[in-house]
């Protein structure tokens, strides 16, 4: 069994249980006292980015997917590859809970949720892979009205392009799988390494768009995630939110995307 992190019980001055890593610094907080916390951190912007020049309506041209929570639900999978990775630790983690390492970097996530140091989260990320390359990867599903969603726009002259967090050879596979990878040209299929870098979404962003011509208010970003939407942000680039993914309705408001679509259809109407 791998070592589990050390941690040690206190109570959080909201009243929940949190745990603290010695000497008084907080690494992690327990998930029943994260969902009663009052206190969120949220960045806050100055501005939107509305997806309009001098007032006037820009159509989109270029059109950057999220895959996890925006084309695809992959929640069965992501929670189990996790749960696997966390029961080597001797850790039982809740399913629902677990829902929030959906969409941001594996890495992150356990260090902000378990209180693991980035080493730990580096072989927890490892142990997660174990489970995901031969199970978890096909315990995904598509969302209804995708492929048409996908077909629609390319019918209509759009570039199409997936900017992911998850490492790029995963999300090969899964747009393959669901035979979704002739809707993108192979090098508009840009994802995270297997080695930890380019995981900050604003990074991968940045990789698509340096692919493109410099015509950033005809780009857009579409995402269930904050990360989605900062990332975008940090480019220079309009955002849609999408709100059948994992991301709840309020984190997308207070990121302020653009638009915030609730259906895939309302989704095509943004985009066309």
């Amino acid at each position: 069994m791998a070592k589990k992190p050390t941690l040690k019980k206190a109570v959080s001055p909201s009243g929940g249980t949190a745990f603290f890593d010695p000497p008084a610094r907080v690494k992690f907080r327990h998930p029943l006292a994260y969902e009663k916390a009052a206190v969120v951190e949220w960045i806050k912007y100055p501005g939107d980015l509305s997806g309009k020049v001098d007032g006037v309506e820009v159509t989109y041209q270029y059109i950057l997917f999220d895959l996890d929570g925006t084309l695809t639900d992959p929640g069965a999978g992501i929670i189990n590859s996790v749960l696997y990775a966390l029961r080597r630790y001797g850790i039982e983690g809740d399913p629902h809970f677990l829902r929030r390492f959906v969409g941001p970097p594996l890495i992150n996530s356990f260090m902000e949720f378990y209180g693991f140091t980035e080493e730990q989260a580096r072989e927890a990320v490892e142990f997660y892979r174990e489970y995901y390359r031969e199970r978890g990867i096909f315990e995904n599903r598509l969302y209804p009205g995708i492929p048409e969603l996908l077909a629609t726009l390319t019918e209509r002259g759009k570039q199409l392009a997936l900017a992911t967090s998850k490492p790029t050879v995963f999300a090969r596979q899964v747009l393959t799988h669901f035979q979704l990878h002739h809707y993108f040209a192979e090098e508009m299929i840009v994802g995270s390494y297997l080695d930890g870098r380019r995981t900050n979404k604003a990074e991968v962003i940045a990789a698509v768009l340096a692919l493109l011509p410099p015509e950033r208010e005809k780009a857009v970003m579409v995402g269930d995630r904050k990360y989605d939407v900062e990332g975008a942000r940090a480019n220079g680039i309009a955002a849609i939110g999408v709100t059948y993914g994992y991301g709840e309705v309020a984190e997308l408001e207070r990121a302020r995307p653009a638009q915030i679509a609730h259906s895939v259809p309302e989704l095509l109407n943004f985009l066309l």
